[in-house]
């Protein structure tokens, strides 16, 4: 069970990290966009709401905690560190940095790749099981 909350807390602080860095800069493919919304954008002025959902997936995962599934651990923590980056964004500044533009793709963040692969991982090992 560790695994799941040192992975949530090495997500979190690089993504934390990261957005310090590259605030206010553009370089290579990095330019710094302000997302109010979720995914892609979408849903601009939901705020509160995704501090909700971000906030009850963490106390289900953690209420859950002894139940989760050993191959699970890595996956939720990536989950868990990414909705910690992005919420603690959405609390403090009232949206997401994101910096990372691949010019043919929505800019995102370090917890955007977290969630993502983390969303695979879950799939992949509930549907190996």
């Amino acid at each position: 069970m560790k695994k799941l909350w040192l992975v949530a807390l090495i997500v979190f602080i690089f993504d934390q990290l990261s957005k310090i860095f590259f605030t206010g800069k553009e370089f290579f493919i990095f330019k710094y966009a302000e997302n109010y919304g979720a995914a892609f954008s979408l849903f601009n002025g939901g705020r509160w709401f995704f501090i909700f959902v971000a906030i009850a997936l963490i106390f289900f995962i953690w209420h859950y905690r002894k139940k989760i599934n050993k191959n699970l651990q890595i996956p939720l923590g990536l989950l868990v560190g990414g909705a910690l980056g992005n919420t603690y964004d959405r609390l403090f500044f009232g949206f997401v940095r994101d910096f990372i533009d691949l010019g043919f793709w929505p800019v995102f963040n370090i917890a955007d790749i977290a969630n993502c692969i983390a969303v695979v991982l879950i799939i992949y090992y509930t549907w190996k099981e």
